[in-house]
């Protein structure tokens, strides 16, 4: 995908409102949605997921009040080892040639 240096810059100028400062990016220049709740309809039927976003603000209450009180500490534990499992099993052969290149440099024969 090819961007324009001068539209990105023109585009992701800084501006300023009452909530503070705000970086905006078009979605032509960054190629994403930022709207992450618009997941859940791919999966679930139109009718049961704007029935659930008719009430989306008060389920993210919900949900950081069981964050913030602990009650998903346990879950995503486990969670956050099988995340750091699966990163460790993608991406370990750079630790090898990172190994590698770094014992060839002092000499080692491998």
């Amino acid at each position: 995908m090819y961007i324009d240096l001068q539209e990105y810059q023109e585009f992701s100028k800084p501006a300023f409102n009452r909530e503070g400062l705000i970086v905006q990016f078009p979605r032509r220049v960054t190629g994403i949605t930022r709207d992450g709740s618009r997941i859940l309809l791919v999966v679930l039927p139109q009718r049961i997921y704007f029935g659930l976003m008719r009430y989306e603000k008060y389920i993210m209450i919900v949900m950081l009040a069981a964050v913030w009180g602990g009650f998903l500490d346990t879950p995503l534990y486990y969670l956050n080892n099988v995340v750091w499992s699966l990163l460790g099993a993608g991406t370990g052969y750079i630790d090898k040639i990172a190994y590698t290149v770094y014992a060839s440099s002092l000499g080692a024969v491998i």
